[in-house]
This record gives structure tokens, sequence and C-alpha cells, in this order.
């Protein structure tokens, strides 16, 4: 549960801080930055959840 909590922690601060450049500077369209943020982000999330219940389920099993 706490690997879950820091990832959130990180997306959070990963995506404010692009946000803080994206406004100051104008680097990104906000439309094309939200997609990928939101396609990435959630796609990692997805696949590093799923890394750690694997592995959880094997320690149970052994």
């Amino acid at each position: 549960m706490r690997e879950i909590l820091y990832l959130l922690l990180f997306y959070i601060c990963f995506v404010g801080f692009y946000a803080t450049l994206n406004i100051k500077f104008e680097l990104i369209t906000w439309d094309t930055f939200t997609h990928q943020m939101i396609i990435f982000g959630f796609g990692g999330t997805l696949s590093y959840l799923l890394q750690v219940f694997r592995k959880r389920n094997q320690q149970k099993k052994d």
C-alpha cells in the first residue's frame, strides 16, 4: 500500500512541475500534454501495480 501512495505523490508532483513549466514557458500545447500524461501516467501506474501484486502473490505461494 505504501508503494501506491509514493507513486501517486510522485505522479502529482510530476504533473504539477510540468504544468508550471508549461504555463510559464508555453513549451507544450495543453491538449497534447494532458493526453500524453494521462496515457503514460496511468499506463505506468497500472503496470507498476501489476508487478507489485504479482510479487506479493508469489511470496504468499512460497
